[in-house]
């Protein structure tokens, strides 16, 4: 995706968003380490962009039953970024955030994946600066 700005002098500088190809109807990686930031000047000042911040409490047999290395598998065929985490109470927290296409693909991509497992989910779903980079296990 290409943007256009013009710098203090009047001239037109090219901005490159992510890089992102369109696969089979979702948003997939080409980079794993792309940075959620668009550079607006010569200056080496970057803007954050704005990203769908999802977190989703899920809850069942969720634990032991390898749902957080399956979970990032699936999060290496999205561009989205954050972690999921084991909690003491029984459930399992996921936290994502990216385009908002991307994320609620990668949500429902969860879902399926381990959907024998898993017996509620509680999401919440909020725009911020993106604050994660990579997806991990916590």
């Amino acid at each position: 995706m290409l943007l256009k700005a013009r710098n203090a002098t009047g001239k037109t500088l090219k901005l490159v968003r992510r890089a992102v190809r369109r696969v089979a109807g979702d948003y997939r990686l080409k980079s794993s380490n792309v940075l959620p930031f668009v550079r607006i000047s010569r200056r080496n000042f970057f803007m954050p962009i704005s990203v769908v911040h999802l977190t989703v409490f899920y809850s069942g047999h969720v634990q032991g039953v390898g749902f957080r290395q399956a979970t990032l598998q699936v999060a290496k065929e999205y561009e989205v970024a954050g972690f999921v985490q084991n909690l003491a109470d029984g459930r399992v927290l996921l936290e994502a955030e990216g385009a908002a296409d991307v994320v609620e693909a990668f949500a429902a991509g969860v879902q399926d994946r381990m959907h024998g497992y898993v017996r509620n989910s509680e999401f919440r779903k909020q725009i911020r600066v993106a604050q994660f980079q990579g997806f991990a296990l916590r």
